[in-house]
């Protein structure tokens, strides 16, 4: 089952842009595999990580997922699969305190270059995204 998932850039004053992400996660499941892409795929270049994320909507993060062809994906190598086709959602702005959240959507994950971090936000019963965790990218000194 899909834990469908926003995944983007944190930006000043509590806004954000963000992506679809199909085959999100629970932290404990996702932000392993983040700090495994943030590390070897783009050499702890938080800023680059960022970008790709905002590149595409994804639908499944998988830094080594093998190089096998799916109708409608596009793999990334060394992040996932991302939709070969971005009209279906496109990038999201919103601000964490004010947004209504999708009925749909469970998580929102915010990547923050300036401090290598990342943000996690869960789906309130209320529509609302509340704080649940943040984790350093670097796994030499993780904090939740």
């Amino acid at each position: 089952m899909a834990c469908h998932t926003l995944i983007g850039v944190a930006e000043p004053d509590g806004r954000y842009t963000a992506r679809w992400l199909h085959w999100g996660d629970q932290p404990a499941a996702l932000v392993p595999v983040l700090r495994h892409i943030w590390a070897a795929t783009f050499a702890a270049d938080t800023t680059a990580l960022a970008a790709e994320l905002l590149a595409h909507d994804w639908v499944q993060l998988a830094p080594t997922a093998a190089r096998r062809r799916w109708r409608g994906l596009l793999l990334r190598p060394g992040v996932g699969y991302a939709t070969a086709a971005d009209y279906e959602h496109g990038r999201r702005r919103g601000h964490i305190g004010s947004d209504e959240v999708d009925a749909d959507l469970e998580w929102l994950y915010l990547i923050d270059p300036a401090s290598d971090t990342v943000r996690v936000h869960e789906a309130t019963r209320h529509s609302r995204w509340l704080h649940h965790s943040t984790h350093t990218l670097d796994t030499g000194n993780p904090r939740t």
